[in-house]
């Protein structure tokens, strides 16, 4: 949350190819074709056996770094290695959303005429407004600390 830009910050994906958020990657055996790496054995076994024309059945266990892969037509292994292109501060694309634009839309689902959504709506604000209130500040989805600043800049006197 960047509350004092009345705004939430997110990252979206990172989709380089190096995949430099993880610190390990999954070798696909022929990667000139496929395309290098994946996050998961399962995901590199998919990826290897479409690149063959084949069905994926079943991913095995994995074992000192290699995980079997059975397709339609027989098996293959991937290995689990360091991805020498790991970088931990790696983020995707930063993008934000203000505090209006979210109310906003909170308000429109809340007031639906298509009732499942409303009653989400509904269930959002009451789980929000349950945790800002938690004794634990861990547990609160919004901190009160940052809404106390919001509250006062929107406070209006009567007289």
């Amino acid at each position: 949350m960047d509350a004092d830009n009345n705004r939430i910050k997110y990252f979206g994906e990172i989709t380089n190819a190096a995949n430099m958020q993880y610190a390990y990657k999954w070798v696909i055996w022929n990667t000139a074709t496929v395309g290098g790496f994946e996050t998961t054995a399962a995901k590199a076994c998919a990826k290897q056996a479409q690149s063959g024309g084949k069905t994926l059945n079943s991913v095995g266990s994995t074992s000192g770094g290699w995980t079997w892969c059975y397709t339609n037509a027989g098996s293959f292994q991937v290995n689990y290695t360091i991805n020498p292109y790991y970088n931990p501060n790696a983020t995707g694309e930063t993008f934000y959303v203000s505090f209006e634009t979210i109310a906003q839309k909170i308000i429109s689902n809340a007031s639906s005429s298509n009732q499942a959504i409303s009653l989400l709506a509904e269930a959002y604000l009451e789980a929000v407004a349950t945790s800002i209130f938690n004794t634990n500040p861990s547990k609160q989805f919004v901190q009160l600390s940052d809404l106390l600043s919001q509250f006062e800049l929107n406070k209006t006197l009567r007289t």
